[in-house]
């Protein structure tokens, strides 16, 4: 279930993180082309006026000097009083001489038509230019004709310019190629495009890491509560199938032999009901600051009447219960009696279970800085390291001395949570030289 919602979420997470990036890579893509354009038609125009301005102030215009625009990546077509120059049949390529002409018919037709040049104010115009591809015939439906065309679709830039040279009119067409250029725009887009495809494959990995995140806790939710429920049948079906089979010999025994059988069932029914109780506590989930019953105890009291409560159960165990309070009378604690004395008689049932028999439990209290320290001690066989972290896990019990019969791993693990509730916690370490100390932090 979880590795489909995993796979459901990842595929969410990515489609949203994915289109977030591919639209903002193709924002910025298109900003940029469009910066790159602005820019190449402002570098066109400044061009062209250099042009213009070299052009009027040469006396007389060189072979020399156009090859060396040309080289520039600029294609120059003069007329001198509309006859072509012979420079134009020598230097330009048929397809560039073509080009020329056509936007030279186009200029005389829609700007010299007009406008007419003056010595002081000569006629300057630049326009993108479409020009169809090579060995293309015809003009199906949605192909753009040849002629003057905005940035966007221009396959050229041209500058078309007349003005007076010794009181005769001269024409320059100035043809610069955009193929190099849009050539650079279609790589970028390729690069944007890997950019994008890649960037998409990282946050697919990344968001499938993350849901995984995501999900972890809840998933050690359902594998605890699994365990919780297996392990809950497991406790609830010896004591159980113990009932059963009481009564079905309790139905065949002799009258004398009966009460014997009864009196199982009556122990085991109480252990039932035993475990029972600490289900429902635990169902309820850790108890809320709220739910306690706060009220200044005097913890002196209270130890002193959990001693007084298992002190005969000790001796009947043939283990020794002591009580060690300081000199000095113990700080009043902001707590609730009733949980704390549940939690303390936890941990002095489990220090009289595994404590062997001429052991000793210790009760202590003591103060450490703006906290007080209550600590049960026995010197029993203590817990391994490895195990100390999981001694409040439900159910969970050692494989020796945790085995007992009427211990179900519950206790440690309500404890835990009382102490939650109280903002304390519990520390577990080893007793000299044998056995454990049990210590909650309970905050004045």
């Amino acid at each position: 279930m979880f590795d489909k919602l995993r796979l459901k979420l990842t595929l969410l997470c990515s489609l949203i993180t994915i289109a977030i990036l591919w639209t903002m890579t193709a924002l910025f893509w298109i900003s940029s082309v469009d910066s790159q354009r602005q820019n190449i038609c402002a570098s066109f125009q400044n061009d062209m006026n250099a042009l213009l301005a070299n052009l009027e102030s040469q006396d007389t215009i060189s072979h020399a000097w156009l090859k060396k625009m040309q080289n520039r990546s600029y294609s120059i077509y003069l007329t001198d009083s509309g006859s072509p120059y012979v420079f134009n049949r020598l230097s330009l390529s048929p397809q560039t001489l073509a080009l020329s002409e056509q936007i030279l018919s186009w200029y005389q037709e829609t700007v010299l038509s007009v406008q007419s040049p003056s010595l002081y104010q000569p006629v300057h115009e630049e326009t993108g230019w479409y020009q169809a591809p090579q060995g293309f015939s015809g003009q199906p439906a949605g192909q753009k004709k040849e002629g003057p065309a905005s940035l966007f679709y221009a396959t050229h830039l041209a500058g078309c310019m007349t003005f007076l040279k010794n009181g005769v009119p001269v024409t320059a067409v100035t043809v610069f190629d955009l193929s190099a250029f849009h050539r650079k725009l279609f790589w970028q887009g390729i690069g944007f495009l890997c950019a994008a495809a890649a960037g998409a494959v990282l946050l697919s990995a990344f968001s499938f890491f993350f849901v995984g995140r995501i999900l972890a806790p809840a998933y050690a939710a359902q594998k605890r509560q699994i365990e919780f429920i297996a392990s809950a049948s497991h406790e609830l079906r010896t004591p159980l199938s113990a009932i059963l089979a009481c009564s079905g010999a309790c139905r065949v025994a002799p009258k004398e032999e009966q009460d014997r059988f009864l009196d199982s069932i009556d122990r085991e029914g109480k252990r039932m009901q035993g475990l029972l109780s600490d289900l429902l506590l635990l169902a309820d989930g850790t108890p809320k600051r709220a739910s306690l019953c706060l009220a200044e105890t005097d913890m002196e009291t209270l130890l002193l009447n959990l001693y007084e409560n298992f002190e005969s159960l000790a001796m009947q165990r043939r283990r020794a219960l002591l009580l060690s309070l300081p000199d000095t009378p113990l700080p009043k604690a902001l707590c609730d009696p009733e949980k704390i004395t549940q939690l303390l008689s936890v941990l002095i049932q489990n220090a009289l279970s595994y404590t062997p028999e001429g052991g000793q439990i210790t009760l202590s209290a003591h103060t450490s800085g703006r906290k007080l320290l209550l600590s049960v001690t026995d010197t029993g066989c203590g817990i391994p390291d490895s195990q100390k972290a999981l001694v409040f896990e439900r159910f969970y019990r050692t494989d020796s001395s945790r085995s007992q019969k009427g211990h179900f791993g519950l206790g440690l693990c309500i404890a835990a949570d009382i102490a939650k509730a109280h903002r304390a916690k519990i520390t577990v370490a080893d007793n000299s030289p044998c056995g454990t100390v049990f210590t909650l932090h309970l905050p004045l």
